[in-house]
């Protein structure tokens, strides 16, 4: 059963009534008001992904799938503190739910038509609990399939024990452990990290860490569960210079240089990690 996130957010412009009626009741619920063809005086009903524009025939294309096929959704409600886990059941009837208008679109108190699904059973999760899906969450759309965490937040739902091995890890806690692992490990090939220069993954286009190592060397690392991408290499390459340090971390049956980058295994990585102090405390502690 597939996984997915939906965005509560202020861009939904429906009022404090409304959003709360949501939370409260255990929806999730989309809002596209107008189709292709509205004339914008009234909340469409339509069900069609045809008729509305790609952003909103992407989002009902997926609360449709959620009907039919039920699915896991981690949910975020802008104007609450806590987040939500929901389970929607297979052949779950998708709602019209009516409230009303927010005034960012000056139409405050017009009827609101929200499509939604009702959660079979939920989870509340306070910011601490959730911060290993807030930190991973797309940065735009409303709702979509959200691949990267299914397992991750499956558990969670289950209460399950966190992931213990490598392959469980979604790429951006793959990424943290590689960064991680860099500050405390014993070999003599790799640099040792003393501070990060950008937030781990998500900010620059062609590297997943970038750092100062002990010597002032600076570090630049791709982190993938792949075996040696090709096109990760090349990536790399555009930072070769004297004064950098290039790693790999991947899966790798030849550890070794080549071209100035350490190529290094991302399953020594975990292995090693999760014997010190800090991998376990880490493993821990992850969700």
């Amino acid at each position: 059963m597939q996984t997915f996130f939906c965005r509560h957010s202020s861009s939904l412009d429906i009022d404090v009534d409304t959003f709360n009626f949501l939370w409260d009741n255990d929806y999730m619920a989309i809002h596209y008001p107008h189709t292709k063809s509205s004339n914008g005086y009234k909340d469409t009903e339509s069900l069609n992904p045809n008729d509305y524009d790609t952003s909103g025939k992407k989002a009902l294309n997926a609360l449709i799938n959620i009907s039919k096929n039920g699915g896991y959704i981690f949910c975020v409600y802008e104007n609450k503190r806590n987040y939500k886990i929901g389970f929607v059941a297979p052949n779950t009837k998708i709602e019209l739910i009516k409230g009303k208008w927010g005034n960012k679109n000056g139409v405050g108190n017009r009827v609101a038509v929200l499509k939604g699904l009702k959660f079979k059973s939920s989870l509340t999760l306070n910011s601490s609990e959730a911060i290993s899906l807030t930190c991973a969450q797309p940065r735009q759309g409303t709702l979509c399939i959200w691949r990267s965490t299914g397992a991750r937040v499956k558990n969670i739902f289950h209460g399950k024990i966190s992931s213990k091995i490598l392959g469980d890890l979604t790429p951006d806690l793959q990424e943290v452990m590689c960064s991680e692992f860099l500050r405390v490990h014993s070999d003599d090939r790799l640099p040792r990290l003393v501070s990060l220069l950008t937030p781990v993954g998500r900010t620059m286009k062609d590297v997943d860490i970038v750092g100062i190592s002990a010597t002032g060397t600076k570090i630049f690392a791709q982190v993938t569960y792949s075996k040696e991408p090709q096109f990760k290499i090349n990536k790399l390459l555009k930072y070769r210079n004297e004064n950098n340090v290039l790693i790999l971390f991947s899966k790798t049956d030849n550890p070794r240089d080549e071209k100035n980058i350490i190529i290094y295994s991302i399953e020594k990585v975990f292995n090693e990690f999760i014997l010190t102090e800090v991998g376990r405390n880490w493993i821990e502690n992850i969700k």
